[in-house]
């Protein structure tokens, strides 16, 4: 079963790359790229585990693997026919004229831009050294540390699993302009690097400092996965800025997506390797480590069908739990939910073999909301990230701050369709304070960086008005 799955995946994603148009970036392409490398790393894993795929399985992911490209066809279609018949040739003359003359304002903001990133690169420096402080003191209220490697295990042990101890709330929220900055200045520097006719990385390469800090926060946190998903969110955000520069005319030839399959091969590696950087216990060889991250999630979702686990605290718990928790945080619940569930789920075995806790993003809504639940959840997801990737497909913005902005949460939050065979990211992490304040920080940051002055002028006339 496990191998016609594939073949059904295989199957998918060659539809959905001719189908929507060879963008590799499309949801639903993203969709199965996914799912079947991640059923081909469970498929060579089939007698390590010894993997018996049911057919609930077999079905749950076939549908929802359909229901996404059908929505995600439904959606697209209904946004770009709705385009089309809302704007006249001359309207989109005139846009055309906004989008060149915004464009000149970015180039005239160039001196403030750099005073920009000096500026919150001081300021992202001085809260990374502020973090370490802090990670070092956790970790070192345990026991007594002597190397980078230890400290980080110590840390992730205590605030990610046993809870007993966490990162002061005045170092997470300072934490977040430095994720936002890493976002609009990746953009920033994507943009000009495809308008500069020479010396684009030498003359661009600055703008990467703000992403080169958030990296090194991940890292001192042991969040390896928060390098990956950042890593995944650029790589959408560079295909996203390379296509709106062509205005979606050019395709990606062969030739480069074989260069990006050797990049996932290289990242691949580094990731086998990096496990000891961040203080991880590794006991297993290269391919088995890497097929074990990759494709353990289909056979854990397997065997959670066949031995489910009831619901402990409330329904909602995984699905919602850091949602839950924000809630208990502030008085309005009183679930306890972080004192009675850790957040990660179940680790699954095949004897002595670990296949591990990640169990595609069914998982979560099954437990919480049963079959219907499940497919339901699917489905909002496929509306959401496919309605605002169809706005940038087809919408004609006649602001181009409004447009970027969008690409840029779009980029934020891609990142949950490459995850959906590891877990649920959309539920689970958009629906907390912490995501939901970025997403915020964001949008003020980049249109403080671009308005600043319109800001400035509005403030001095009110002023003068005022002392008329």
């Amino acid at each position: 079963m496990l191998i016609i799955l594939l073949g059904v995946f295989i199957l998918l994603l060659i539809l959905c790359y001719f189908g929507f148009k060879k963008e590799i970036i499309n949801p639903p392409v993203i969709f199965c790229a996914t799912y079947t490398f991640s059923i081909l790393c469970a498929c060579l894993n089939m007698k390590r585990w010894n993997i018996n795929l049911s057919y609930k399985t077999f079905w749950i992911l076939v549908i929802g693997a359909i229901e996404f490209v059908l929505v995600s066809f439904i959606i697209q279609k209904l946004i770009k026919n709705k385009e089309e018949n809302k704007y006249h040739e001359d309207e989109k003359k005139d846009e055309k004229k906004d989008a060149i003359r915004c464009i000149e304002e970015h180039k005239i903001s160039n001196r403030k831009l750099y005073i920009f990133l000096i500026g919150i690169s001081i300021y992202n420096l001085i809260i990374v050294a502020l973090l370490i402080c802090n990670i070092y003191k956790i970790s070192n209220s345990f026991e007594p540390i002597h190397s980078m490697s230890q400290m980080l295990h110590v840390f992730r042990a205590h605030t990610s699993y046993a809870h007993d101890a966490a990162l002061p709330g005045y170092i997470t929220l300072l934490m977040k302009p430095i994720v936002a900055s890493a976002y609009i200045f990746s953009f920033i520097f994507f943009e000009r690097f495809f308008n500069d006719e020479k010396n684009k990385l030498k003359n661009n390469i600055v703008f990467l400092i703000p992403s080169l800090l958030w990296m090194i926060t991940c890292y001192v946190q042991s969040y390896r996965e928060g390098i990956i998903i950042y890593l995944l969110n650029i790589f959408t955000m560079s295909v996203l800025v390379w296509a709106l520069k062509h205005e979606w005319k050019r395709k990606i030839k062969i030739v480069s997506l074989l260069k990006m399959g050797m990049g996932l091969a290289i990242g691949l590696i580094l990731f086998y390797y990096s496990a000891a950087w961040v203080g991880r216990e590794n006991y297993k060889g290269m391919f088995e480590y890497i097929t074990f991250y990759c494709g353990g999630s289909i056979e854990c979702f397997n065997r959670y069908i066949d031995n489910p686990v009831e619901i402990q605290v409330v329904r909602g718990e995984e699905t919602f739990y850091n949602l839950i928790s924000n809630l208990d945080s502030m008085g309005i619940t009183n679930f306890n939910i972080r004192g009675r569930l850790t957040g990660h789920l179940e680790f699954r075995h095949e004897n002595e073999v670990m296949i591990g806790n990640v169990y595609t993003a069914y998982r979560r809504w099954l437990h919480d909301f049963g079959i219907f639940g499940m497919f339901l959840l699917n489905a909002i997801v496929a509306i959401v990230v496919n309605t605002i990737y169809s706005m940038l497909r087809y919408h004609r913005f006649k602001s181009k701050k409004i447009k970027d902005i969008t690409a840029i949460l779009f980029s934020y939050i891609s990142y949950v369709i490459y995850m959906h065979p590891i877990g649920d990211y959309f539920y689970f992490e958009i629906f907390s304070r912490a995501i939901i304040t970025v997403i915020v920080t964001i949008i003020i940051m980049y249109f403080l960086m671009f308005n600043l002055d319109e800001v400035i002028i509005n403030l001095k006339r009110k002023v003068e008005n005022d002392k008329k």
